[in-house]
């Protein structure tokens, strides 16, 4: 019995534990499998911590090199969930992170070479 996590169907369901209106949640994953995941949340501000920001923050530091982040984002509308170009992308490529995989905006997945 294969019990690997299908990172696409887990971070599907992380989406519900953000509160905030447009609720994203990422997960990080390399060839053992699932090892970190998170989801994004309101800060004092309104401005609070992102799910990829989250989810690296959580990760075992050693195997973000080469790893593979997949992120999914919900919202009254279809969300496209690329990384945000300020805050996530750079962190993702400082990491190393090999692969982004995404929805588009039609429920679509689509990966993307970061390092």
């Amino acid at each position: 019995m294969n019990t690997k996590l299908d990172p696409r169907e887990l971070v599907a369901s992380l989406c519900n534990r953000s509160s905030c209106r447009i609720k994203m949640a990422a997960v990080l994953s390399d060839r053992w499998g699932v090892f970190a995941w998170g989801w994004n949340g309101s800060g004092y501000d309104g401005m609070g911590q992102h799910a990829e920001e989250h989810a690296i923050g959580r990760a075992n530091k050693n195997r973000l090199k080469g790893a593979t982040i997949t992120i999914a984002g919900r919202g009254r509308k279809p969300v496209c969930s690329f990384p945000c170009i300020n805050r996530c992308l750079p962190l993702i490529l400082k990491k190393r992170i090999k692969y982004i995989v995404f929805q588009d905006a039609d429920g679509g997945w689509n990966v993307s070479p970061g390092v």
